[in-house]
This record gives C-alpha cells, sequence and structure tokens, in this order.
C-alpha cells in the first residue's frame, strides 16, 4: 500500500562527486522512467546532467571553504581556551559545517536534452551524488525527503557505511542498486515512507534478491 506524493520523476541517478572538481565525474547507476529519456540523446543527457551537479557541488565547497577561512583565527582563539575547558562553540561549529553534507535543488530551462523545464534534486554523501530529475510539477520537497533516507538505506542494505566514499563500488552491484531504487521508486512515483512502509519494502527486496539467487 503506497502513498504516492505526485506524477512520476523523470529519472534518478547515482553519481560520483568531487570537492575541486579536478575528476571528472562519471554515472554509477542511472534509472529513467520517462519515455521520451531513451533516446539519442540519453548519454549525452546522463552526462549533461552529472557535470551540472559537480559544478554546483564543487561551488558550494568553495563558498564554505571561503567561510572557513573565516572562521580560523576565531577557531584558534577559542581552540586554546578548550585547553582551560571552556566552552568552545565555534571550534564545534568548525568542525560541524566542515562535515556538513550539501543538497540542493537546480532549474534546468528547455534545450538540447530536455523539451521542458526540470528540476534537479540533488544530495551529496561522502564522494556521491544522489540525484532525482523531476518535472516542473513533482513535489520536490518530498523529492528532497526521499534523497534524505536513500543514502542511508543503500549503505544499510550493503552493510557498508564506506560505500559512499567510494562510488566506484556501486559499478561492481548495479543490478542490485537498481532493484532498491525500483523498491523505493516504484514505476518511477515518489513514496510517502513511514518507518513501517520501509521495513517492508525491505523486506520485499530481500525476498526479490533471494528468488534471483
Amino acid at each position: 500500500f503506497f502513498f504516492y506524493g505526485g506524477t512520476m520523476v523523470y529519472g534518478v541517478i547515482i553519481q560520483s562527486l568531487s570537492r575541486s572538481g579536478e575528476r571528472a565525474p562519471y554515472v554509477c547507476v542511472s534509472q529513467f522512467f520517462a519515455q521520451q529519456a531513451h533516446d539519442s540523446h540519453h548519454n549525452e543527457r546522463l552526462q549533461f546532467i552529472i557535470n551540472l551537479v559537480q559544478a554546483e557541488y564543487v561551488n558550494r565547497c568553495k563558498c564554505n571553504e571561503g567561510f572557513m577561512r573565516l572562521m580560523r583565527p576565531l577557531v584558534s582563539e577559542q581552540g586554546a581556551k578548550t585547553s582551560s575547558g571552556r566552552e568552545a562553540s565555534a571550534v564545534d561549529s568548525y568542525k560541524a559545517y566542515s562535515e556538513m553534507e550539501e543538497e540542493g535543488t537546480l532549474y534546468v530551462s528547455p534545450n538540447i536534452y530536455f523539451r521542458d523545464p526540470k528540476y534537479v534534486v540533488w544530495k551529496q554523501v561522502k564522494n556521491t551524488g544522489f540525484v532525482l530529475v523531476c518535472e516542473p510539477d513533482e513535489n520536490r520537497c518530498l523529492a528532497a525527503g526521499v534523497l534524505s533516507y536513500l543514502p542511508s538505506l543503500i549503505t544499510d542494505h550493503f552493510k557498508d557505511a564506506k560505500i559512499v566514499s567510494k562510488p566506484r563500488e556501486f559499478l561492481n552491484k548495479p543490478e542490485e542498486v537498481l532493484l532498491l531504487l525500483r523498491t523505493f521508486l516504484p514505476n518511477g512515483h515518489l513514496v510517502l515512507c513511514t518507518p513501517t512502509l520501509i521495513k517492508a519494502l525491505r523486506k520485499d527486496l530481500e525476498d526479490m534478491l533471494a528468488r534471483k539467487t
């Protein structure tokens, strides 16, 4: 029993991300649900999207680094105070900010790859980007909500929290990752997942994988 949150998403992508942008991004796994996505521009469209997300991520990282440079003198001053047991809020804030995951939404106007506007909702976890390409009338808040728990579902499923640090690992198990994505995005629909529903979907996934072995 599903509560659908809107129309069908255009597609979902798991990609690599690089803070500096020195390494070109690559697609780990992708699934497009829209029929028009499977045309002669498919590969170029994929590359266009992951390059877009990579560029935005690099910009965010540069802004964060600039902010942290401004904070550094304050952190150094308060860091010295911690030795005497005094609270060092700037030190804690600096650490939390430097480890913060990035996320966002990008608007894509019609172009050679998309006849209609699209919204690209993305979330970065370590060196991996999780991306939903949405139609203009899709519930983008729900899309962001799905991306908030999807990475942990994947790491829990593979029992490997470090897989998001090594996105090439996804290339070794594409069918299993795709099955997971199709389970939690049934027919490309965003689903309002409660803990009970997530537990039931996990059981369905395990049953499907058991039948394949």
